[in-house]
């Protein structure tokens, strides 16, 4: 079964931004070469779904992780043997050695520069075989998640053909041992170098994020079967935060709607962000930003987090709130396990309506046991009403403090239901009104 979510969530959680250096994928991205980063960024749109295959893959991270392995490969060196194993690609011998003679023939007459441009490829896949043979060596232990593939290139790629790929590692080959190293590589050691090298982008995604984890103090996450979905994490931060503070979270189909309030700036939509990053990294069987992390996977993440007004098609931010709404009701319906965040329920309309709908939205989705939900919002009496309603509710909030007239956030999760009101002190404070009146420039 597959992970379903949808660009709404990805954009909410900032997962696949590019272009911005606080993205998880950026985060993450220590790779060399291109193709490790497509792999990891199509880890990143598609998280597992089974324990087995979760648990897998994190204890390939887990392996690699304080190794010390370095690559003897970038991105110049993959895209060189890239252009020459695929550019004049053929796995004829007749039709190949045809074509290393033309475009020998066209380097003599000063028509092209492909001739070097082969050449110089064949001997960088004739170094990167020999300076790999050591790493294949070291990972044929068993231990290694990756023992079957390197024992494998390690037999391949034996003495003699490493004797024979030494002495043409530095180019400068006449037409016949052109044509003969062309016909090892290309032809009878194809499947192996198609193989060595398809292994070294996997190994490039398993370094740099198994370094990433190192690095940054990240833990693992323990996926387990279970008939009832929980989620148990503590001191989970967010991982593009600086001194971010760790808070725990517990959520389980005895209390499957974590219920949070807290004034503006307290931490809410942050915190909301950090736990659905920390599940989705865990799904995909990386390392998450925390102490420690269990959970049963689930069938799909959604957040309703930064849903914007469409003036396109007319839509108003509380109508595109209550389409958001309607669409997770939907899944929620399909009977899958899901996680599903809400961050501020129908903020778009006035308060009264607000109210009436957080109380009844809510609660009609805490009957579905089987998912587990993030809820929060400003009006703390839905949280009071609701705390009689519903006996499945836990209920958290962001505490926050004066300082004088300046409110202080200490970001640590409380039991209970805020009562903080800053609103207007945060207006007085920022001279609002006396801007209006003319009595301050």
């Amino acid at each position: 079964m597959s992970f379903i979510s949808d660009k709404q969530t990805l954009d909410d959680l900032n997962l696949l931004g590019r272009f911005r250096k606080d993205s998880v994928i950026n985060i993450f991205d220590r790779t060399r070469t291109r193709q490790g980063r497509m792999i990891l960024e199509d880890m990143l749109r598609n998280p597992l779904t089974d324990v087995d295959s979760i648990r897998a893959r994190s204890n390939e991270f887990r392996y690699f992780s304080g190794k010390g392995i370095v690559l003897p490969f970038d991105e110049e060196k993959a895209e060189t043997v890239e252009f020459y194993l695929e550019a004049h690609s053929s796995h004829n011998p007749v039709v190949s050695a045809v074509r290393l003679i033309t475009l020998k023939v066209r380097q003599m007459f000063a028509l092209g520069r492909d001739w070097e441009k082969l050449q110089a490829g064949m001997a960088l896949l004739a170094g990167l075989v020999v300076d790999t043979h050591g790493l294949w060596v070291r990972l044929a232990a068993k231990d290694s998640p990756v023992c079957r593939e390197a024992e494998e290139l390690a037999a391949a790629f034996d003495g003699k053909v490493l004797g024979y790929l030494e002495k043409c590692r530095e180019g400068g080959l006449s037409l016949m041992k052109a044509m003969a190293l062309d016909r090892l590589l290309r032809i009878r050691l194809y499947s192996h170098i198609r193989m060595m090298l398809d292994l070294l982008y996997h190994l490039d995604v398993l370094i740099s994020v198994s370094d990433v984890a190192e690095s940054n103090g990240f833990g693992y996450a323990d996926a387990r079967e279970s008939e009832v979905s929980f989620l148990d994490i503590k001191s989970v931060w967010h991982p593009a935060l600086k001194n971010a503070v760790p808070n725990d979270i517990r959520i389980d189909s005895s209390s499957n709607v974590f219920f949070l309030t807290g004034v503006n700036m307290a931490g809410k939509s942050t915190f909301m962000k950090t736990v659905s990053i920390a599940l989705y990294l865990a799904q995909m069987g990386f390392p998450v930003p925390a102490e420690k992390m269990e959970f049963t996977p689930v069938d799909g993440l959604f957040t309703s987090i930064n849903v914007s007004d469409d003036i396109a098609l007319g839509y108003s931010h509380f109508y595109a709130e209550v389409l958001r709404v309607k669409n997770l009701a939907k899944k929620v319906q399909s009977g899958k396990r899901l996680f599903l965040v809400f961050d501020e329920l129908f903020k778009g309309t006035n308060v009264k309506d607000a109210h009436d709908a957080t109380l009844c939205v809510t609660e009609a989705f805490a009957r579905h046991r089987q998912c587990l939900y993030i809820i929060s919002t400003h009006i703390v009496e839905a949280g009071s009403e609701l705390s009689e309603q519903c006996g499945n509710l836990s209920f958290f909030y962001f505490p926050a403090e004066l300082d004088g007239d300046r409110p202080v956030y200490a970001y640590k999760l409380k039991e209970g239901i805020s009562d903080d009101r800053f609103g207007m002190t945060i207006i007085r404070h920022e001279g609002i009104l006396d801007i209006i009146k003319g009595r301050r420039k």
